[in-house]
């Protein structure tokens, strides 16, 4: 398998425009990370937007410029658990957001992906031989009604 650069995109169905989506390339310890982050606005678009603007930069801040992927778990957390604090302490109090991250290490050939939410996170690998496409969905969904955990956890 040859790891190819990464690249990103964003399937999103017509919505109330409270979505956002953002992606940046950085580089952590002398290595090149592409970042990306989609973010599930609900009730308003002031969660969403406020961590579109913010969330990527207090998530590398959080590496410690550690490109290892423990770091980079590491910092999805405590990115995750800050920003769920502070929406639940701001001032837009009724809008909320689900958020997707995902953090790719082109150099040591792996990603670390985060979420809270009904977004998905899909791998997709290439051609394979018979034409189609090879992928995988790398997030788990965390809708009540789709989720027996979930809901189990949080009721």
């Amino acid at each position: 398998f040859l790891w190819q650069p990464s690249h990103t995109a964003v399937y999103q169905s017509l919505g109330q425009g409270e979505d956002r989506y953002v992606s940046m390339r950085v580089q952590l310890g002398g290595e090149d990370l592409q970042l990306c982050l989609l973010l599930d606005g609900h009730s308003g678009s002031g969660a969403a937007i406020a961590c579109q603007r913010h969330m990527l930069f207090f998530f590398v801040r959080s590496c410690v410029n550690d490109p290892s992927a423990l770091s980079l778990q590491y910092a999805c957390a405590v990115t995750f658990r800050h920003f769920h604090a502070s929406i639940l302490q701001g001032t837009d109090s009724d809008s909320s957001c689900g958020a997707t991250l995902v953090a790719v290490n082109e150099y040591r050939q792996y990603l670390v992906c985060a979420n809270v939410g009904d977004s998905r996170i899909v791998h997709i690998e290439g051609r394979k031989r018979n034409g189609g496409q090879a992928f995988q969905v790398l997030t788990e969904d965390h809708r009540f009604t789709e989720n027996k955990l979930e809901r189990a956890r949080v009721v």
